[in-house]
């Protein structure tokens, strides 16, 4: 009898445990896909702040960049997205074409291809501390990206974004010169924020080089 009941105990645990267990599906799992959507007719709008630091002099420019998916292309067995580049140096210009680039989402990366160099902008499946090297697609020297945060609320130039990512890349700051990146993406919307500085010293304490700032203004996301 004691037997057939430890059986009974069992048999009954066995058919807890499969109740309570579950099954995960895939499509449920966050991968970060929505950070870098691409659809033709996204349109991007931003305002650029760029600092040169010459020989002779210092100068500030503000200028407003306009990006839009405006085709695809088959890029192997992957399709890519042509994206348009156009500038204008006031509000009240016209757009005028500047360049076209390409780019692509495939399920372990989103890529760039800007003026014929390959960028690996994300790294999927994304989380905080992921690490990728932005150009292992490319020749130059490798640029380590970090997620520091993922899916939380961060506030730039007065805009709120309820679920940001934030991407650092590698930091020097010597005696001959600074170098810092940082992008912020929002999801469902793609990059919101960038910050570029590349600075050296020259013989005399002279400073050269480029900080460039970058902010969503509109987009139709």
């Amino acid at each position: 009898m004691k037997r057939i009941n430890c059986y009974l105990l069992l048999i009954l645990g066995l058919g807890l445990f499969s109740c309570q267990t579950e099954t995960v599906s895939p499509d449920s799992v966050d991968l970060g896909y929505d950070y870098f959507p691409l659809s033709i007719g996204q349109v991007w709008e931003y305002e650029v702040n760029e600092t040169n630091f010459g020989l002779l002099e210092e100068s500030d420019t503000i200028f407003y960049t306009r990006e839009e998916i405006t085709d695809t292309v088959t890029d192997g067995d992957e399709l890519s997205y042509y994206l348009s580049i156009f500038n204008k140096s006031s509000l009240e210009d016209e757009w005028v074409l500047d360049s076209v680039w390409t780019m692509k989402r495939t399920s372990s990366s989103a890529i760039r291809v800007e003026n014929n160099q390959r960028l690996l902008k994300l790294a999927f499946p994304l989380s905080k501390g992921k690490i990728w090297d932005e150009n292992i697609l490319n020749t130059s020297e490798a640029n380590e990206g970090e997620v520091i945060f993922f899916d939380e609320l961060v506030t730039i130039d007065g805009e709120t974004y309820d679920n940001a990512l934030k991407v650092q890349y590698e930091q020097e700051t010597s005696f001959i010169g600074s170098k810092d990146q940082v992008e912020v993406y929002q999801k469902n919307v793609g990059l919101v924020y960038s910050y570029k500085e590349n600075l050296s010293t020259q013989p005399g304490e002279r400073t050269i080089g480029k900080i460039t700032e970058k902010v969503l203004m509109t987009t139709n996301e």
